[in-house]
């Protein structure tokens, strides 16, 4: 299930945060970071953020409105999974 976020605070541990930049139906700015990643912490609301368990429930929801992840950076440097 994937939940427009309205608030940073208290995200769920283990799963994944879609920062969607370039809009639901777009590609570009699209980044997924993991719910502990040190960066959201520094983000705000102005950017459409969506919470998921899961990368591939992000991009299923992306691909419904017509975008994708960023083809160049789809996942954060600093956080993807390993």
């Amino acid at each position: 299930m994937v939940i427009e976020l309205q608030s940073l605070a208290n995200l769920n541990p283990g799963g994944y945060l879609l920062n969607a930049y370039g809009g639901l139906g777009s590609r570009a700015g699209n980044v997924v970071h993991r719910t502990s990643c040190w960066l959201i912490p520094q983000m705000d609301l102005a950017t459409p953020k969506f919470w998921a368990d899961t990368i591939d429930e992000l991009r299923t929801m992306l691909q419904a409105h017509g975008g994708d992840f960023d083809p160049d950076r789809s996942l954060c440097l600093l956080c993807r999974p390993r």
